[in-house]
């Protein structure tokens, strides 16, 4: 299949912006490094309005398909603590056992629920509940924030949980 005619190529779209900005249509290398920061932040800013519609009254905004897919976390015995991945926003949905398992869905009590629980009573079993938290950074945002699931009752066995989540996309590189 062709591809569209009104493709660019991350280079083609840099020197479009570069152009649109005053800079001309040169090769980035030609650009001042202000030069090639403005281009990167036009870039990043006309990514954010694409992925989040702004919400207007008379017309939504779209969702994409794309910014919320579902991570299938397949659990160990007597792990309760996972790392979610890095492009992780939040949960959006239920979190689910494989469509076979025959188990709820997971009852969201949030992180301090867990612990609650587990200073209650160290029961072991198909998780009933989860929460989300923010994992400790130490005052280093290089590499942004990240978060970990916490299940209740731990674990006795591997479970496949289906967790549904919103996205955080990265911006255009050249290799994606």
């Amino acid at each position: 299949m062709a591809e569209s005619t009104l493709a660019l190529s991350r280079t083609e779209l840099r020197q479009e912006i570069g152009s649109y900005l005053g800079y001309g249509r040169t090769e980035a290398s030609n650009w001042s490094t202000a030069q090639t920061a403005a281009v990167t932040a036009m870039i990043a800013a006309g990514l954010r309005p694409f992925y989040w519609h702004p919400r207007l009254e008379f017309a939504p905004g779209h969702e994409w398909g794309f910014l919320r897919p579902t991570l299938r976390l397949n659990t160990g015995a007597s792990v309760y603590r996972y790392t979610l991945p890095d492009d992780f926003g939040g949960v959006n949905g239920l979190i689910s056992f494989g469509a076979s398992d025959g188990y709820s869905p997971l009852q969201d009590v949030g992180a301090d629920g867990i612990l609650r629980h587990r200073a209650l009573a160290s029961e072991s079993g198909p998780p009933t509940m989860y929460g989300v938290r923010q994992l400790g950074n130490y005052g280093h945002m290089i590499s942004g924030q990240r978060f970990e699931i916490l299940l209740h009752p731990e674990p006795d066995t591997a479970y496949a949980l289906e967790i549904p989540y919103n996205l955080l996309p990265d911006t255009l590189t050249s290799v994606r």
